[in-house]
């Protein structure tokens, strides 16, 4: 099991720090990543990331690494500045004897759209270069009126791969995702996780194969291919603030799906988890107004949880992927790799 730091954020201004049965606030939160900030760092992951060996600024690129380790030791002092803070922080992180999972649970996208996988101590590293590593993740806790999900334990699941690759998009090698998925499933829970492809890639075929009866039920869907999000209200349901899985239509050309779209066309047909391996699936608003600014959080991986998926992994960049890999019987891996940033030399370590 793994041991816990949440880091809760009642509005944007406040968090508190706790630990096991040990917590420190309401205490004061301000942070120092500007809009112009977060913008360097996302071009740096997802454009200068993805296309490295193109004619892209190189010169800006390393002006922009040289700051990540400015930007993540003021996200750890903001976060960390009280002193009760600190003391639960160091307890956390000189617990080396089990996993550790710093959690950061809130409904607002001020918070949320921060950088907090850059969180770095002054006096040491990255905290996903910890040894063993911290994973990080971010929680939305909304009453949705929903039971909470029991799982039911079985002997094995089924595994539906959509490798999306609309011939109107931009390539993606549709050999990398499934193989790395595959090895995972062979080193970690042999004989226990069934996987299925879906061909084509189209929403209507999916939905048709959750219908099908006279086949296994799925318990875990793998997109993999083509994300976006939408802040003008530029493409798709023309809504601001949306994010979309790029889909095939029967065409090959790409269809915009929104969580509400995947919501009426298909529901859920007891379908356990979504691992959403598409860039900005789990992206949401950071405009400049930032907390001053109540925004709907239009992410997929959100979306589709808020419709009545009891699990959502997605990614808002195309570097580092973090997710869960559930295993029949209860346990569970946590799995870090990165993909297509080889100019990030502290995450290429990110594996657990």
């Amino acid at each position: 099991m793994s041991l816990e730091l949440n880091l809760r954020f009642p509005d944007p201004r406040h968090l508190f720090v706790t630990l096991d049965r040990q917590s420190a606030g309401p205490l004061d939160f301000a942070a120092r990543i500007t809009a112009k900030d977060r913008r360097e760092i996302r071009w740096y992951l997802e454009t200068y990331a993805a296309h490295y060996t193109t004619d892209v600024d190189d010169a800006e690129a390393r002006r922009i690494e040289a700051k990540l380790p400015e930007w993540g030791t003021a996200l750890f002092d903001a976060t960390f500045h009280d002193r009760a803070a600190r003391h639960l922080f160091s307890l956390f992180q000189d617990t080396t004897d089990q996993d550790r999972l710093l959690t950061i649970s809130t409904e607002h996208p001020a918070i949320l759209s921060l950088s907090w996988e850059l969180l770095r101590d002054p006096k040491g590293a990255y905290l996903f270069n910890e040894n063993p590593p911290i994973s990080i993740r971010r929680r939305v806790a909304e009453a949705t009126g929903r039971r909470a999900f029991d799982p039911k334990v079985k002997p094995r699941l089924r595994l539906l791969f959509v490798s999306s690759r609309p011939s109107d998009a931009g390539f993606i090698d549709p050999r990398s995702e499934p193989q790395a998925v595959m090895d995972a499933v062979e080193q970690h829970a042999p004989g226990r996780i069934e996987v299925e492809f879906l061909r084509p890639a189209t929403l209507r075929n999916l939905a048709e194969r959750l219908e099908d009866d006279s086949l296994p039920a799925v318990d875990v869907i793998h997109f993999d291919g083509h994300g976006a999000f939408d802040t003008k209200g530029s493409f798709g349901d023309r809504t601001p603030n949306t994010g979309y899985l790029l889909f095939e239509r029967e065409s090959g050309l790409k269809q915009f799906v929104s969580p509400e779209f995947w919501h009426e066309k298909i529901g859920n047909y007891g379908v356990s988890i979504v691992v959403l391996s598409a860039c900005q699936s789990a992206a949401i608003s950071d405009s400049e107004e930032g907390d001053e600014t109540e925004e709907p959080i239009g992410s997929v991986a959100y979306g589709l949880t808020a419709l009545g998926v009891p699990f959502a992994v997605g990614r808002n960049s195309r570097s580092v992927v973090w997710g869960v890999l559930p295993l029949p019987g209860g346990g569970q891996r946590h799995r870090g790799r990165t993909r297509q940033c080889p100019s990030l030399p502290h995450a290429q370590s990110a594996k657990t």
